[in-house]
């Protein structure tokens, strides 16, 4: 809840420090006067403003900026350089209770990030993106960035910077971004409510603050002090609202600071719910209508707790095995709403190569998706089989193939389901996955046998329902639990 703003104008320093700050980390890595430090203060500011705690997440990418979150009591994650809006992406839709915030440079966030950061625009995932633009790769000796000026001076452009820029917030703008703004760090405080604005859009709000580098960018430009630049950012600034009167010429050297967009759309992570939703009804629906042959029920939702569960289906590339993983993933956790991830690894080659589906279902968020202890294993060759003994986790089992496994540990629990010799006998071989998916599902209780027909009849080729249908329920009905 926001607090009351009309008996403060703007956060205390003291109530910064003591509630957000990392003092035990100081002093920063920042050189003197770099403005990094002021859109963190303003910041946190908006932060304390909108009375957020635990609930905020940073995630960096890498440069100077990158060293903000350490300076916080905030959770923060580090990504790699260009990486941090696709990390950002995934944090929210794993956890959309978050408040995210995602700190990315002009370098880091247009050029090798640049990709991601069109993407993050158009997807308007519920975040806050903050570009601290310096028009220069400051931490690693000065190299031009897609936003230096053309003319500027620099390490790798040291006749004059020849290439034209980038604009971030046209970039933002054309990607479709729903909220983009730019400011200056010499207008802290307008940038503090700018944040505020930002952080409260629900949708992806872009903040561009144009930021002082006078040690890697300024003193070969003429402007060796930090002062310099940041006064310089003063008398070159209007509103937007001067700007609309403005002659296009007459903006040529100006900034334009203020909110570019700010406008209501579908947000990405309401969209997946209201589609998860969507599906797990229809698949009810389609269950409950389920013709006599169908051992299958109406399919329940995630009432029953399971803790973590990892399933391995292993073999040979070509046995649908990536397909298999993918019904069971889909049948947990879009239809019955459980935490559901699949890692899938081809091997050597797709086609005669070694092949597995990692899937972890979960209560929770999964925060590691491998299946290194499986409770469970469809394993249709014998090294798939050797796997699995080796991992299996205490108390778990292996469905096997005996056409493809004939070696199988005395201390392993294991179900031997001809698998291939029953798709034989449907007519076609190559659903034997499917065959093998329902004995799996006889063994186990989550997914349920409904939510894994109605995930199969999404998957498969139309057509292919009544064959598709009939190797799931003979691969249950091939078992005794």
């Amino acid at each position: 809840m926001a607090k009351n703003t009309a008996t403060r104008e703007r956060t205390s320093v003291a109530e910064l420090r003591d509630t957000s700050l990392a003092l035990h980390r100081a002093p920063t890595t920042w050189c003197p006067g770099c403005g990094d430090g002021i859109i963190l203060q303003a910041l946190l500011s908006a932060f304390t403003e909108l009375g957020l705690g635990r609930e905020v997440a940073l995630v960096a990418g890498i440069g100077c900026f990158g060293h903000a979150g350490e300076y916080v009591k905030y959770d923060f994650f580090h990504a790699l350089h260009g990486r941090a809006l696709p990390t950002a992406t995934g944090l929210k839709l794993a956890r959309p209770d978050l408040k995210v915030v995602a700190l990315v440079g002009d370098g880091d966030g247009l050029a090798i990030g640049g990709n991601h950061f069109i993407h993050a625009a158009r997807r308007n995932i519920d975040m806050t993106v903050i570009m601290f633009n310096n028009a220069v790769y400051g931490r690693t000796g000065g190299q031009y960035s897609p936003t230096t000026a053309t003319g500027a001076m620099l390490q790798t452009a040291p006749y004059g910077m020849v290439e034209p820029q980038f604009d971030p917030c046209e970039v933002a703008l054309g990607a479709g971004a729903s909220f983009v703004s730019r400011i200056t760090v010499y207008h802290a405080r307008q940038m503090a409510k700018m944040f505020v604005e930002a952080l409260t859009h629900p949708g992806l709000s872009f903040v561009e603050v144009i930021t002082n580098c006078h040690v890697m960018f300024g003193r070969y430009n003429d402007m060796e002090t930090a002062s310099e630049m940041i006064l310089g950012y003063r008398d070159r600034a209007v509103s937007v609202h001067q700007a609309k009167d403005m002659a296009r010429e007459d903006l040529q050297d100006r900034i334009v600071i203020g909110n570019l967009r700010n406008e209501r759309r579908t947000e990405l992570g309401a969209e997946y719910e209201k589609q998860r939703r969507s599906v797990a009804t229809a698949a009810a629906e389609a269950a409950a209508r389920a013709k006599p042959e169908s051992r299958a029920g109406p399919a329940p939702r995630s009432a029953k707790k399971i803790g973590r569960r990892e399933v391995v289906f292993g073999g040979t590339g070509g046995q649908g095995l990536q397909l298999a993983g993918t019904i069971l993933t889909e049948a947990a956790g879009i239809i019955e709403g459980y935490h559901a991830v699949q890692v899938q690894d081809y091997g050597p080659a797709i086609r005669g190569g070694v092949s597995t589906a990692e899937v972890v279902l979960s209560d929770t968020a999964v925060l590691h998706p491998r299946a290194d202890r499986p409770d469970m294993a469809v394993a249709l060759s014998q090294q798939a089989v050797d796997y699995c003994a080796e991992h299996l986790r205490d108390g778990g089992f292996v469905i096997y193939d005996p056409l493809f496994a004939s070696s199988v540990p005395d201390t392993v629990r294991s179900y031997a389901v001809p698998a291939t010799q029953i798709a034989e006998s449907l007519g076609r071989r190559v659903v034997a996955n499917i065959v093998a998916l329902g004995a799996l599902a006889r063994l186990s209780d989550i997914p349920s046998l409904a939510s894994i027909e109605a995930a199969l009849l999404k998957r498969v080729p139309k057509g292919t329902d009544t064959l598709n249908r009939s190797a799931l329920l003979a691969g249950y009905d091939s078992v005794e639990p």
